[in-house]
């Protein structure tokens, strides 16, 4: 029985993907450049930083998924843990940018402490959220249609973080000082969004908490019966790959406008603003498209054309028109979004599926997993990279005037890599994705008879 939806909850919803979006923009695009350059450290401790700090944050996830299926509260299961998400979020923005007030001595400790609370703030929001996605509603249609809500606000956030950062940091005169104002701007709006989610999905559908799934069967049973799941396998790998793909072009971006291209903050805006009407155009694209074609296949396609795209960043140099790399982004943009769409839209399939499979209820279980592999594909892909600009001499502190070794690796980082990785994705989920909706109503009509 499909479960009605009430108007305003996805709006709310959204907002939430608006809030969490805005930290991982800013901190992807801006964190490696404000730490090498203001605050002094080396690419490659940054990257290591960086790294520990998410990868220890993974059990966050577990434990979030997990509590989340079983604690019910007045406020229901989900919403308590979008609560802590819409305070600790901001708090971390705010500290993270303020580091170099931190002495030398306790400057690396203070800064995994920072990374790591922004990201259980971020588990806090974005677990809740993707398990919501499939008890807001139960058709299959309308979970694409909620997840285009999900879309329009993460782009809104992540355009804000990676466009609106640099607009506000020339706006407040640049240098350190500029970095201190703009993240308070940022976490107050941060706060709102996350605020309004909280309160905004008060009427969601609320599916009674679980009782221990242990008591129904061994964790080695629930565990096989986790990884026997072949759709669920096919999107952990594409997701894994293709995020570490996506991420290790958005860390490296800041250095790849600045270094080689030549465009400054100028070109971060570009970048950040350039791809928000090619989203809103993929967005609508692909929501027609979804009528008429596969999700997955849509994701796939979309993967394999944006490897194209990427690979092709590596023909721009310093000679490159800003117009002309805006109009890179704006395809970029279509693409990404469509891709990622389509990807997560896919998520409460698969959870539906496991289901009526299994007769099992773990969405924040398998939304954990989401979101543990978009914590740690950018982990690896931000020490990965700091070890890169190491390898390739990097100076810290020398922006637009770096060693010849040090711009390929740019290169390498920027173009190469990421387009490799999208293009195996792409297969992945062409080739071993078998979950359509002909044979999730063939599930939903077996389970009903």
């Amino acid at each position: 029985m499909k479960r009605p939806r009430v108007a305003g909850v996805p709006i709310a919803w959204g907002l939430g993907h608006c809030c969490g979006s805005v930290a991982l923009g800013l901190i992807g695009s801006q964190y490696m450049l404000f730490m090498t350059q203001f605050v002094g450290m080396s690419p490659g401790l940054v990257g290591a930083i960086f790294a520990f700090a998410k990868l220890s944050d993974v059990l966050s996830d577990v434990i979030v998924g997990l509590l989340s299926d079983r604690i019910d509260t007045r406020w229901g299961r989900r919403r308590p843990w979008l609560f802590a998400g819409a305070l600790l979020l901001p708090i971390s923005v705010v500290a993270i940018f303020h580091s170099d007030h931190v002495s030398a001595g306790w400057l690396g400790a203070a800064s995994v402490g920072a990374i790591l609370v922004m990201y259980v703030g971020y588990t806090c929001i974005h677990i809740p959220l993707v398990a919501m996605s499939a008890e807001i509603t139960t058709s299959y249609k309308e979970r694409g249609s909620l997840w285009a809500y999900g879309m329009f606000f993460q782009v809104l956030g992540n355009t804000t973080g990676i466009a609106g950062t640099p607009i506000l940091l020339l706006l407040f005169g640049g240098g350190i000082g500029a970095y201190h104002a703009t993240s308070l701007m940022l976490a107050g709006f941060m706060l709102l969004t996350g605020l309004i989610c909280v309160i905004g999905t008060a009427k969601a559908p609320r599916p009674a908490a679980l009782t221990s799934l242990i008591e129904r069967v061994s964790p080695r049973e629930w565990l096989s019966t986790l990884l026997s799941n072949g759709p669920l396998m096919a999107y952990a790998f594409f997701s894994t790959v293709s995020i570490l793909s996506l991420s290790m072009m958005s860390v490296s971006m800041t250095f790849f406008l600045f270094d080689i291209l030549k465009l400054g903050q100028p070109g971060m805006i570009v970048y950040g603003s350039a791809g928000l009407p090619g989203s809103i155009l993929g967005l609508v694209l692909f929501m027609w498209l979804m009528k008429r074609v596969p999700k997955h296949i849509l994701a796939g396609c979309a993967a394999f054309v944006d490897a194209f795209v990427v690979l092709g960043l590596r023909l721009l140099d310093h000679t490159t028109p800003l117009w002309f790399f805006g109009a890179v982004v704006f395809v970029w943009g279509l693409l990404v979004m469509g891709m990622n769409y389509m990807t997560n839209s896919l998520i409460p399939d698969i959870i539906r599926a496991d289901t009526l499979k299994t007769g099992l209820r773990r969405e924040g279980a398998i939304a954990s997993l989401s979101s543990a592999i978009q914590k740690t594909m950018p982990a690896f892909s931000t020490l990965a990279f700091g070890m890169l600009l190491d390898a390739g001499g990097y100076i810290p502190g020398r922006v637009g005037a770096q060693p010849a070794s040090a711009i390929e690796m740019i290169y390498v980082a920027n173009c190469i890599i990421p387009g490799v990785l999208m293009l195996i994705s792409s297969v992945a989920m062409l080739f071993f994705y078998n979950l359509t909706e002909e044979k999730l109503a063939s599930l939903e009509s077996e389970a009903a008879a």
